[in-house]
């Protein structure tokens, strides 16, 4: 998954903000549970995140102290901003939406 844009806070771009992702699960594509990814923002606020697809709880990083911003579920091939991923995670899921896939 990329995720792509600016972070904001309440006077402007988010400069040099450190964001992580820590793996929750351990995937068939390598990413180990517990492992941690760490991205800063650029000076004007701007971010490019390349997350092998897994499970991940986001953090966001200031003066040492983890502040947890909520999970991401990224796919192979999806291009978003935090934002969206971060609220896409707090939709409730139908589970009467959800069918088996035979493979």
């Amino acid at each position: 998954m990329r995720l792509i844009g600016t972070l904001y806070n309440a006077s402007g771009p988010l400069a040099n903000a450190t964001i992580s992702f820590e793996a929750t699960t351990t995937t068939m594509n390598g990413v180990l549970a517990g492992s941690d990814a760490h991205f800063t923002t650029q000076e004007d606020g701007t971010y490019l995140i390349d997350l092998e697809a897994g499970f991940y709880n986001v953090h966001w990083i200031e003066s040492g102290h983890r502040v947890r911003l909520g999970s991401v579920t990224a796919d192979s091939f999806s291009e978003a901003t935090l934002p969206e991923v971060l609220q896409a995670a707090l939709v409730p899921v139908d589970s009467s939406a959800i069918q088996d896939e035979i493979v």
